[in-house]
C-alpha cells in the first residue's frame, strides 16, 4: 500500500493534497480506499471523502492531459484513475 492509498482512507484531505502535490500517482486503489474504507466506516465525514475522491480524479485527469507517450501504441497510464 502506498502512502497515498493509506491517506485516502483517512479523513485528512490535507495529507492527500500534499502527497498529490509531491507527485504521488492517483490509483484506483486509493479511490477505492477512500470510498470503501473511509466513507463507509465514517459516514459522518462523507463530505471529506468526496473531496478526497474529487482530488484524486482531478490529479488523474491532469496526469492524463500531460501524458504524451513517445510510442503511439504505448499504454496511457494504466495505474491512473479513469
Amino acid at each position: 500500500m502506498t502512502p497515498l492509498e493509506w491517506a485516502a482512507g483517512m479523513p485528512r484531505t490535507d495529507v492527500v493534497h500534499h502527497l498529490l502535490a509531491r507527485g504521488a500517482t492517483p490509483t484506483l486503489q486509493a479511490r477505492d480506499r477512500a470510498v470503501l474504507w473511509g466513507a463507509r466506516r465514517n459516514p459522518e465525514k462523507i463530505a471529506v471523502f468526496k473531496e478526497i475522491v474529487a482530488a484524486l480524479g482531478s490529479a488523474a485527469a491532469a496526469r492524463r492531459a500531460s501524458d504524451t507517450p513517445t510510442d503511439p501504441g504505448a499504454s496511457r497510464g494504466a495505474s491512473v484513475l479513469g
